[in-house]
């Protein structure tokens, strides 16, 4: 008796969540594209953008923040675009970083790219002491602010 009692409520708490999910149809539907950015118009920084005190304003209206180097220590775990000149490259079999501010290990952050990839981002050097855009989502790596490259999109040269 104890089994079915414990079975009838069991299967009233399951025919409850079921209802009460799918009485949720009738509402305006979630738009799960309202945070793509495919559907967001593509901006460039511009040098306009820099003010007097040399930091680049925040364009949130776009939904990426745009920030120079010294800043990202500051987004972890935010996607950002980060325009600075790339001072220092180091390649290694395993990985290798593109260095903003100083070279390492005084660097602002590090653009990295893992030898899965080399054959998509192709000779890095090229990027050596340009400036350059990153787009991506920032995190640490032994307290150093780090954005991993997972597709040439990422960079682009701007100088």
């Amino acid at each position: 008796m104890k089994k079915m009692k414990k079975l009838c409520i069991t299967f009233f708490w399951i025919l409850m969540i079921f209802v009460s999910c799918s009485s949720d149809r009738n509402k305006e539907p979630v738009n799960v594209n309202k945070f793509s950015l495919e559907n967001k118009p593509q901006e460039n920084y511009k040098q306009s953008d820099i003010q007097e005190n040399d930091e680049i304003t925040n364009k949130e209206e776009s939904g990426l923040i745009f920030i120079q180097p010294r800043d990202v220590k500051n987004y972890s775990g935010e996607t950002v675009v980060v325009t600075g000149k790339v001072t220092d490259i180091h390649v290694s079999e395993k990985v290798s970083y593109l260095n903003f501010g100083e070279k390492f290990p005084k660097n602002d952050f590090s653009a990295v790219v893992f030898s899965g990839m080399y054959d998509e981002f192709g000779d890095l050097n090229r990027f050596d002491h340009r400036t350059v855009e990153i787009k991506g989502s920032v995190s640490l790596f032994r307290d150093k602010p780090q954005i991993i490259l997972n597709s040439p999109e990422q960079i682009k040269i701007l100088k």
